[in-house]
């Protein structure tokens, strides 16, 4: 079983799966290997969260991937959203209010990852 990077509820949890996925998959390509090896790439208060967990909730990768995802997935990094939001900038004589209802506007775009 290879040794995982771990994530510790900070920073990207797509880019977590993507890893996991990539290390794991030279290993095995089993839903239920996924699932129970999952918890070994998790650290600090993603682990706590983990062992949170209702006994019996996850019963295969997508559950483990979707409980996950809606715990951790505020924290994906959309660097288009963020562009986006970057160039947005006042105008000279713009109110607050109109700058205000440009970021507003920006839609987020949020991917889920692909699940096994």
């Amino acid at each position: 079983m290879p040794k995982f990077k771990t994530f510790s509820g900070l920073g990207d949890p797509s880019n977590h799966l993507k890893s996991f996925d990539s290390q794991l998959s030279l290993w095995a390509n089993d839903e239920e290997v996924y699932a129970r090896a999952f918890p070994s790439s998790l650290s600090g208060q993603a682990l706590k969260w983990f062992h949170k967990l209702p006994p019996h909730s996850i019963d295969c990768w997508p559950d483990a991937v979707d409980l996950f995802m809606d715990n951790f997935g505020a924290s994906i990094v959309n660097d288009a959203y963020e562009t986006a939001l970057m160039e947005i900038q006042k105008k000279r004589g713009e109110t607050l209010r109109s700058y205000a209802t440009q970021i507003e506007e920006v839609p987020p775009t949020y991917q889920q990852p692909t699940k096994r």
